[in-house]
């Protein structure tokens, strides 16, 4: 559930999953939001948001980041790693969250394996999809998305045993409460703001001037992306 108050939070977190091997360059984050961008899960999904994951680490969002399911939904492809500025590595950081989940008792010891044979299974569907395809496609045979898949997975003799999300032990339902005051309405307390938000707090941003963005707003593109800054 979410923290009660802000001193709830673990400071240390962060430094937890920096101390492990391929967590050492979560610190270097700064949400530009490449990875989100890149990520084809988030293509798939768009409540997968890689960056919301690295944000909710180094802001000590511990048992709500070990107990989510966004751990788990990473493919590991890496393409976010590849195309980071900072190299901040996120396929292995998920690595890193998935070993501490399992370690502090948020999932079953089993459940990265079943992770394992699904995604094995996966890649074996792949295969054939593409077999399939290349072979009609040289019989110069009209090929038919849906129906192919169904002949494909009949005909697949692997059998694994895996459970849903639903199965692991997982916190009490969160509740959002308190409220928190932001004083800026710079990039810093923009970005604060939404943080403390996603925590579950009711924000109020305070900003003197006519617009929020502060030095941010008077870019005309940012990098990497090169968008419009706001």
């Amino acid at each position: 559930m979410l923290p009660k108050s802000i001193d709830e939070l673990d400071s240390q977190f962060k430094y937890e999953v920096a101390d492990q091997p391929g967590g050492e360059k979560i610190k270097q984050c700064f949400a530009c939001g490449v990875c989100t961008g890149g990520c084809p899960v988030s293509d798939i999904d768009p409540a997968y948001d890689p960056r919301k994951i690295i944000r909710m680490v180094l802001l000590g969002m511990k048992e709500k980041v070990l107990s989510s399911d966004f751990i788990w939904l990473c493919s590991l492809c890496n393409t976010c790693s590849f195309i980071c500025p900072q190299n901040v590595r996120f396929s292995e950081t998920m690595g890193v969250l998935r070993d501490m989940a399992v370690k502090e008792g948020y999932v079953n010891p089993a459940f990265p394996q079943q992770i394992a044979a699904i995604d094995k299974f996966s890649q074996t569907v792949r295969d054939k999809i593409l077999q399939a395809i290349v072979e009609k496609r040289a019989k110069k045979v009209a090929i038919e998305p849906k129906k192919l898949l169904q002949e494909i997975i009949a005909k697949l003799k692997t059998s694994f045993v895996c459970t849903t999300m639903n199965e692991r032990t997982v916190p009490a339902q969160e509740k959002k409460i308190g409220a928190v005051m932001v004083v800026g309405g710079g990039i810093s307390g923009i970005q604060s703001s939404l943080d403390l938000a996603e925590l579950g707090y009711r924000v109020y941003l305070v900003e003197s001037s006519p617009a929020i963005g502060g030095e941010m707003a008077k870019l005309d593109k940012t990098f990497p992306t090169n968008d419009c800054a706001l």
